[in-house]
């Protein structure tokens, strides 16, 4: 394989809310507040040509001192068959511009699935994006990948981790880098928490296998998945990670690591038997045993949240085998692990699904809380919430981005807070007889003020013609939640530490490291829709 990193010309259209081409958009004071929808909006057809574009999906955001944002995600692509994906990376400035974007895949290997994760930058603005690609020749499956691009979109490195010995999937799900330029990944192979460090190349140059300060291992459960790393104030930091045992029974774990990663802490949480729901909840949520739907859906890393307090925060989806319907649970844990409060999320209907929870945290130590609930009736197959919730467990504010009727899949991926203002990207699906997804980013204000109750936004392609069916309407609306689809409890009150857990925790062996894989990155030029929300 070889690299071909070009810098691409993007097609980039600010639109007003009945379509047509804006030079500016409106401010209210000083913030703009928009929406972005990035994808191709084109109509479903198949050409056989397996770069064709289907959906697109982001996964991460990063915001820099400046405000630019940063977005990684994925693109499912037409042709060649139903697990095909590239990694897509793009740069928005302050006021929804899309500066540049870039996509890395593997097409020589058929079936690519390749997928980013997750997104971090240094203090120089550096960025770096974690995820897995489908590099069979190596290990036979798909290997842990990282990649580093400068603040322009300048390709410097990329690095695969692998196993080389036995073909099994390795994912990384989560990047961090510390104030000395050091690189964590956390991600999953074999069944088993893997967390690694890495000191920086010199220059612009990829890390050596010798730059590798550590590589650690855990579990606790018979299979295990983390999926974010965050840091404390004091530079230890977290992995959070789901587990389940033979019987699918299972729950969660957290790990307190040295930042030269001695395993200082590590607490495992049991799923609790809930009265309310009939029976055990039961963990069922992560990668399945393919990348098909699962990476779409479950993508993201912002499970994890630390305050200026060390409280950790923790959320992630269990499942009901009396109804198979997903519920989100979120706890708040001091730097100890023990459990200070908890809330569930859930339909007490048992006829939709609570599921794609994402965390943040503000300077004030304010939690928000995102996530997608699936009722049909009022929000039409999919909204957005988002929860302002103080650090006492007091609901601030509760509201809901949704289309209309015929709406569809309002899912976040990810949450940020930057200053006063609050980021949640993920996907969109604009009607229910659309054949693609779009990925999207909502800038809004974090004291939950900016609402639309009185129109819909409509995007530039809003009305849908199938042949057999033809519709219009609003894409977007955000407003106060007041619906009675999301119930707000305590039913998971009986999940806590588990005292008498055993944990499996040492050094990897196994694993190669290799710089410079020689990934394809084609040139893309995928559309971008700004829509005002002030």
């Amino acid at each position: 394989m070889k690299n071909n990193y070009a810098k691409e010309s993007p097609l980039h259209t600010l639109l007003s809310l009945g379509g047509g081409v804006n030079s500016s958009l409106y401010s209210g004071g000083s913030e703009n507040y928009w929406l972005i929808k990035y994808g191709d909006e084109n109509a479903y057809t198949d050409t056989g040509d397996a770069r064709d574009i289907k959906d697109e999906t982001f996964h991460g955001i990063a915001i820099d001192s400046d405000d630019n944002i940063y977005a990684v995600g994925t693109r499912k692509f037409r042709g060649g068959g139903s697990n095909n994906f590239g990694i897509v990376i793009v740069k928005y400035d302050k006021d929804g511009a899309l500066q540049w974007q870039k996509s890395i895949d593997n097409t020589s290997l058929g079936n690519y699935q390749d997928i980013g994760f997750s997104i971090t930058l240094d203090s120089s603005n550096n960025v770096y994006i974690a995820g897995t690609i489908d590099a069979t020749q190596f290990s036979g499956t798909e290997d842990a990948y990282v990649a580093r691009f400068d603040s322009n979109g300048t390709f410097h490195w990329d690095a695969i981790y692998y196993i080389s010995s036995y073909a099994s999937e390795t994912i990384f799900r989560d990047v961090a880098v510390d104030s000395s330029g050091n690189i964590y990944l956390t991600g999953e192979n074999g069944g088993l928490c893997q967390t690694i460090k890495i000191a920086p190349g010199s220059g612009n140059s990829a890390p050596s296998s010798s730059d590798i300060l550590f590589k650690k291992y855990s579990y606790s459960f018979l299979s295990e998945q983390p999926y974010s790393l965050k840091f404390d104030n004091s530079g230890n930091f977290y992995v959070w990670a789901t587990g389940s045992t033979f019987n699918s029974s299972g729950g969660s774990t957290l790990y307190k690591y040295t930042n030269s990663g001695t395993l200082s802490q590590s607490t495992k949480y049991a799923m609790p038997t809930s009265t309310a729901f009939g029976y055990n909840i039961n963990f069922q949520y992560g990668l399945g045993s393919s990348f098909n739907s699962g990476n779409e859906k479950w993508g993201g890393s912002n499970h994890l949240a630390i305050d200026s307090s060390d409280n950790v925060y923790v959320t992630h989806v269990i499942s009901n085998p009396y109804h198979g319907r997903y519920q989100v649970y979120l706890l708040k844990l001091n730097s100890s692990g023990t459990v200070q409060w908890q809330k569930d999320f859930y339909n007490s209907q048992n006829n939709a699904n609570i599921w794609y929870p994402f965390l943040t945290v503000d300077s004030s130590d304010n939690l928000y809380i995102t996530f997608s609930c699936n009722d049909s009736v009022t929000f039409g197959y999919g909204a957005c919430h988002i929860i302002k919730i103080n650090s006492s467990g007091t609901i601030q504010w509760h509201n809901v981005l949704h289309g209309d009727n015929d709406g569809r899949e309002k899912h976040p991926h990810a949450i940020i807070s930057k200053g006063d203002n609050l980021y949640i990207a993920g996907r969109t699906k604009k009607d229910h007889v659309s054949q693609s997804l779009d990925a999207f980013i909502f800038k809004i204000p974090n004291d939950g003020t900016l609402t639309d109750t009185s129109t819909g936004k409509n995007g530039s392609t809003w009305n849908t013609n199938r042949g057999y069916t033809s519709i219009s309407g609003y894409e977007f609306k955000y407003e106060p939640y007041s619906g009675n689809e999301v119930n707000i409890g305590s039913n998971i009150s009986s999940m806590s530490q588990d005292s008498s857990a055993s944990f499996n925790t040492g050094n990897s062996q196994s694993h190669s490291y290799m710089a410079n894989t020689g990934s394809i990155t084609p040139t893309i030029n995928l559309g971008t829709e700004v829509i005002d929300f002030n």
